[in-house]
């Protein structure tokens, strides 16, 4: 171990305390605003829709468990509110 030591000494210098540094007298780089890479949104759809695509208008919405047809099963009021209609929550 220590043969491979002696053949990457030369190489690598070791720091030093952070102290024994000489202070930075110029001044900071900064980036250019300019050329920074902008974050994009996701991609848009280059496909091409067709009648396949079209939702068919439906009846309208009812709730499950009372069949009213002001609301549906997960805003239902006719339960107690803090009732869970399902065994995941």
């Amino acid at each position: 171990m220590e043969s491979i030591f002696r053949v990457y000494r030369v190489k690598f210098r070791p720091i030093g305390l952070q102290d024994d540094w000489l202070a930075y007298d110029r001044s900071r780089i900064r980036p250019n605003p300019w050329m920074m890479q902008v974050k994009r949104s996701r991609p848009i759809s280059t496909r091409i829709h067709n009648n396949v695509d079209d939702v068919e208008e439906t009846t309208e919405k009812r709730c499950r468990l009372f069949h009213q047809v002001s609301h549906t099963r997960r805003t239902c009021t006719t339960l107690d509110p803090n009732a869970s209609t399902s065994g995941n929550r």
